[in-house]
């Protein structure tokens, strides 16, 4: 299974906090991708997800395809 999440920022810096319950942090990494990035990221399963996330974020105002 695969989670992707669409958001958008206007800060870069990520902190992975630790989970009380695990004792860790739920993730080990992160990466911020353009969808050209990202689209080459992902299995082709998913890249109609990527497609769909970019016109939805460029359509709606976002202007832009990075972060």
């Amino acid at each position: 299974m695969a989670r992707l999440y669409l958001a958008r920022t206007r800060t870069e810096h990520v902190v992975l906090e630790v989970k009380p319950r695990l004792g860790r942090p739920e993730h080990h990494e992160y990466r911020w991708a353009d969808f050209t990035e990202a689209y080459a990221l992902v299995p082709p399963r998913l890249r109609r997800v990527i497609a769909w996330a970019a016109a939805k974020l460029l359509c709606s105002g976002g202007g832009h395809a990075r972060k």
